[in-house]
C-alpha cells in the first residue's frame, strides 16, 4: 500500500511539474498577465468616469424624445464628444438657453466633464434629444453609449420611463 501511495504521489508530482512548466511560457503576454493587477470594474473606471441614472422618456411623437443621466468624474478632466444608441436614429446633446424672455434649446458638440465633478443631463437643463426613436415601452431598457475623449466609450442601460417619470 505504501508503494501505491508513493506511486500516486510521484505521478501527481510529475503532472503538477508538467503543468507548471507549461504555464511558464516566457512570452510577453503571459509575463504581463502574471504581474498585472486586477482591472478596475466597469468601463471608464481607469479614468474615474461613471454614468448613472440613465433614463429615456417614452416617445410622445415619432420624431423625438428626451434622455437624462448623470456623469460622475473622480479623475482628470474629460470631454463627452457624443452619445449613440440603437433606440434612435441620432442622439444630440442640448442645453437650455435664455433668449430674451423665452428659453430655447441649443445643440452642443461637446460637454466638458471637469476633474472631480458631476455633470447632470436633466429636464430643463442639459439633456439628450433622441431623434427618430424606435417604439419604446415603459419598463424596457435601451443601451446608451457615451463617447469620451479619455475614458473611451461607456455603454449603460437606460430605463424607458413615462413622460411624467422623474428625471435624475
Amino acid at each position: 500500500m505504501n508503494g501505491l501511495k508513493l506511486g500516486a504521489f510521484a505521478l501527481l508530482s510529475a503532472l503538477t511539474m508538467a503543468g507548471f512548466t507549461g504555464c511558464s511560457d516566457d512570452s510577453p503576454s503571459t509575463a504581463k498577465t502574471a504581474v498585472r493587477s486586477p482591472a478596475p470594474a466597469g468601463p471608464g473606471a481607469r479614468t474615474g468616469v461613471s454614468v448613472t441614472g440613465a433614463e429615456i422618456r417614452v416617445p410622445t411623437t415619432p420624431d423625438v424624445t428626451a434622455g437624462y443621466l448623470t456623469i460622475t468624474n473622480t479623475g482628470p478632466a474629460d470631454t463627452l464628444t457624443g452619445v449613440s444608441t440603437s433606440a434612435a436614429a441620432v442622439v444630440e446633446m442640448h442645453r437650455m438657453v435664455m433668449n430674451g424672455n423665452s428659453m430655447t434649446m441649443k445643440a452642443m458638440e461637446n460637454v466638458e466633464v471637469p476633474a472631480n465633478s458631476t455633470v447632470r443631463f436633466a429636464k430643463g437643463e442639459m439633456h439628450l434629444m433622441l431623434m427618430k426613436p424606435k417604439a419604446l415601452k415603459v419598463g424596457q431598457e435601451a443601451g446608451l453609449t457615451l463617447h469620451f475623449t479619455t475614458a473611451g466609450d461607456i455603454t449603460v442601460p437606460a430605463k424607458i420611463v413615462p413622460v411624467t417619470g422623474a428625471a435624475p
